[in-house]
């Protein structure tokens, strides 16, 4: 797609970074008023859906943007990292209003999330794929479960990383990966908040 740009070895970081609760206020109207004037006059267009919503990247940022109301309907923030000597996208921070839930805001039959996840992020960092980031929520977990769920369908790759023990693991299906997850204790306070052990989404086999 013409708008994804490779990255290059000076966006990459050594490790994810966290973000601040400050940074991820969405739902406070004031805020999301200053992200959108913060980041809408340099945003270029990927898709519209009328005249005055679209989806737009700005910076390492995807929004859609309503130019009637001047708010921020749904933004993803991405970093590039390093993992095990690879390069991955990693999602920093994720939020969608829940306007975007209706059916005339989906494209190419999918939501918006969803899109951006597998159209635009995927093959970003020269098509190596996707890593969970250092921490996950209930609904971040449910996200990434369902995110897996489709790269099997999509017949794409799916791995277990774990850093300290330079390992990576093929998972198989669905119910291979919960296996997994539950035996490799993922995402679970035993897991050093996720650091060292992440889920990984590829097109090509590592």
């Amino acid at each position: 797609m013409g708008f994804i740009k490779r990255v290059s070895a000076s966006m990459i970081l050594a490790s994810p970074l966290e973000i601040e609760e400050t940074d991820f206020n969405y739902e406070d109207i004031e805020f999301n008023e200053e992200e959108y004037t913060k980041y809408r006059k340099e945003a270029k267009s990927i898709h519209r859906f009328s005249n005055k919503i679209g989806l737009f990247k700005a910076k390492n940022h995807f929004f859609v943007f309503d130019d009637m109301n001047h708010r921020v309907l749904f933004v993803v923030k991405y970093a590039i990292i390093s993992f095990l000597s690879y390069r991955f996208v990693v999602q920093k921070k994720i939020w969608r209003s829940p306007i975007l839930s209706k059916s005339q805001f989906k494209i190419e039959g999918m939501p918006v999330s969803t899109y951006v996840f597998f159209k635009i992020l995927l093959p970003m960092a020269d098509g190596v794929g996707i890593i969970t980031d250092s921490m996950q929520t209930p609904s971040g977990k449910r996200f990434w479960f369902d995110r897996v769920a489709q790269s099997f369908e999509k017949g794409l790759n799916v791995y277990l990383m774990d850093r300290t023990k330079k390992s990576k693991i093929k998972l198989k299906d669905d119910a291979d990966f919960s296996a997994k997850i539950k035996q490799e204790k993922t995402w679970t306070s035993e897991d050093a908040s996720g650091l060292n052990r992440r889920v990984v989404i590829t097109q090509k086999e590592l």
